[in-house]
């Protein structure tokens, strides 16, 4: 699910007073149609370029439905689209979409690392342990699903590939929580726990970003992201992506990035985000 940044200046700001004014309209009306621009663009000029786009076009991405030269102009008086000798450019548009497409190439990244992890044969476990039949009784039959896992291997568990647009279904949900747990029998009732405090959408992906990022066991980091996330009240796909970008923004403040994936290192700076948050909700009390 895309989003973008808008800030809550944008309809009193004097650009866009002056470009609605222009265009003899409410400035409520004039957010409306730049945010959808803004939202078309994400998708079909990801490098915020118009050069190629005629006025007629760029009206009709922005659901202007008067005189698409004055629409144009309007926007170029006011400075939401900037004239350059290559063209039409949006104005500050890394501003504004910048995060969501640093994002959008990251989380690909991420997906590419789970496949390629899930081509990995796993000899970590002993050949006595490779067939094994897990059954425990949730004590939250509404949020977690069975815990009977018959005769599940990791490499079984590798087969179901990621997934970024739907709620994970039971069997997914229980394949990621054995490649987090591997057959520990209280790994249920801690998944349970975690679902309750975010959701299930919020668990998986939290499960996803440790299984792909970890360079060793993903337990430590994936609970240290679900720690994290249940502080924030993360509960949708919106809600994690904004997590994702607050996160991947603290890491570059500290100059803490691993290229190309996140060391276990990762964990520990999460830790030392939730003791900062911590301490600043005590100061607010």
């Amino acid at each position: 699910m895309a989003w973008i940044e808008v800030h809550q200046s944008l309809p009193g700001h004097k650009k866009t007073m002056k470009c609605a004014e222009a265009l003899d309209i409410p400035e409520v009306y004039l957010v409306g149609h730049l945010v959808t621009l803004w939202l078309w663009a994400l998708d079909n000029s990801t490098d915020g370029s118009l050069a190629d786009v005629s006025n007629r076009m760029i009206a009709k991405a922005a659901q202007w439905a008067g005189d698409a030269s004055t629409f144009v102009h309007a926007l170029i008086g006011a400075g939401y689209l900037d004239r350059t000798e290559e063209g039409l450019y949006i104005h500050d548009w890394w501003e504004y979409a910048g995060k969501l497409l640093s994002q959008r190439e990251r989380n690909r990244e991420k997906q590419q690392r789970y496949r390629d992890k899930q081509k990995e044969p796993d000899d970590t476990l002993p050949e006595s342990n490779r067939d094994i039949t897990v059954t425990a009784t949730s004590h939250n039959p509404s949020t977690v699903p069975n815990s009977t896992v018959p005769n599940q291997t990791k490499e079984e568990s590798k087969q179901a590939p990621p997934v970024f647009d739907r709620e994970p279904t039971d069997d997914e949900l229980k394949n990621l929580t054995f490649e987090i747990y591997g057959t520990s029998l209280q790994a249920y009732q801690e998944v349970a726990t975690h679902i309750r405090a975010t959701s299930r959408i919020a668990v998986a992906e939290a499960m996803r970003d440790a299984i792909a990022d970890a360079k060793g066991p993903p337990r430590s980091y994936y609970e240290a992201i679900i720690r994290n996330w249940s502080r924030q009240k993360v509960k949708t796909f919106e809600d994690v992506e904004r997590a994702r970008a607050q996160f991947d923004m603290a890491m570059d403040k500290r100059g803490n990035r691993a290229s190309p994936s996140r060391s276990n290192g990762v964990a520990d700076m999460l830790a030392q985000i939730e003791a900062e948050e911590a301490a600043n909700d005590r100061r607010a009390s």
